[in-house]
């Protein structure tokens, strides 16, 4: 069996990871060739694209901004090329495989919604037109979370789509992991508990109620808490903003992006996230994976991932007054090592990639492997 992955870039976020783990996965498993077709050149510098397999065969269409109609022809002729048993697109590369789909019935089509479906197709006539494909079975949707397949169900009133989670490989340390710990130790900052929120600053992610309840907690109570906020800044005028908001705070620190999340996961109290809005965030499953609890908000597919108290933490609302109180729950809690415990049980049954790339390859029809 031979397998596509299109995908619009490899750049460090959590759908890329995803498809870049999948076709990993994928490549390790005899009998099975895979393709990775990025629409876009990609930076290595900020990009996946060395952690991709050396057995991978990998294409890069140099796509421009904007719609690209000369990207359809092009990879039309590559798909043409390539004669693929699955081909399986992600995020807004669809519309650019519809002449490939339209010619070529042999081959089956799928297609991964990493967001709720009205956001990741706002547009009524690609709407329209994505819901043929759907309705008729040309492409078989994939969602990644209960929210997502809802959403989908509720916005195009169908309800062919497949739910398969996310998956992620396990996070292992690295070297750098002593340096870190002593950059940022409790003798250095003085505080009780280290939070890092892994996420690139957009406005998404909500930085500012995660800071403004920082700021809050840290009043309530002796026992301070250090926040790290680590991803790239993808805003440069938010980013001022936040910055401005933390008003050179001690216990708030911006690292920018850094590669070795597994050792920041590793010796954090806590992984904190905020966001207006997630599809499945996979920052989340690879804090389960390292045991890192997760304090959240109740944001689309969190809610599907996280049991209050029992495997994390979740906010009722998006409120400051809210979140500040889940940071002070977090806190005074007692149960942590069993919380610990129950998010790496939940990342082992459900969240690890093999089960991910399973599930992929049973919905292709390639079960056993």
């Amino acid at each position: 069996m031979k397998i596509c992955l299109i995908i619009p870039n490899l750049c460090r976020g959590g759908a890329e990871r995803v498809v870049l783990d999948l076709s990993n996965g994928f490549n390790k498993i005899k009998g099975i060739e895979v393709v990775l077709i990025s629409l876009f050149d990609n930076d290595i510098s900020n990009s996946y694209f060395d952690e991709l397999d050396a057995g991978i065969e990998y294409h890069s269409l140099g796509k421009g901004r904007g719609f690209d109609p000369g990207i359809l022809l092009k990879l039309f002729s590559l798909l043409k090329r390539i004669k693929a048993d699955i081909v399986h697109t992600h995020i807004n590369a669809f519309e650019y495989a519809l002449p490939y789909r339209i010619m070529n019935r042999k081959v089956r089509h799928f297609h991964t919604l990493h967001s709720v479906a009205k956001i990741e197709c706002p547009s009524k006539i690609l709407k329209s037109l994505r819901w043929v494909f759907y309705k008729f079975r040309r492409v078989v949707p994939v969602t990644i979370s209960q929210i997502c397949s809802e959403t989908f169900r509720e916005y195009y009133k169908l309800n062919c789509d497949n739910i398969i989670f996310n998956g992620r490989y396990p996070l292992s340390p690295t070297l750098q992991l002593a340096q870190i710990q002593a950059r940022y130790s409790k003798a250095n900052y003085g505080h009780h508990f280290l939070f890092v929120n892994v996420a690139n600053i957009v406005h998404l992610k909500n930085q500012e109620l995660m800071i403004q309840s920082l700021l809050e907690t840290n009043r309530r109570t002796n026992e301070k808490c250090l926040l790290l906020i680590i991803g790239e800044h993808k805003d440069a005028a938010l980013t001022q903003h936040l910055k401005n908001l933390s008003n050179n705070n001690p216990y708030i620190i911006f690292t920018g992006q850094q590669s070795n999340i597994a050792d920041y996961l590793s010796f954090a109290d806590a992984f904190c996230l905020s966001s207006h809005f997630e599809g499945m965030p996979i920052s989340l499953v690879e804090a389960f994976s390292m045991g890192c609890i997760p304090i959240c908000t109740p944001a689309g597919g969190i809610k599907n991932m996280i049991d209050n108290e029992v495997n994390g933490f979740i906010s009722a609302d998006f409120t400051v007054e809210s979140y500040s109180n889940l940071m002070l729950s977090f806190i005074g809690n007692r149960n942590k090592p069993a919380i610990m415990e129950n998010g790496k049980k939940e990342f082992s049954g459900k969240y690890h990639i093999d089960i991910s790339i399973s599930k992929h390859l049973k919905l292709y029809g390639a079960i056993p492997y």
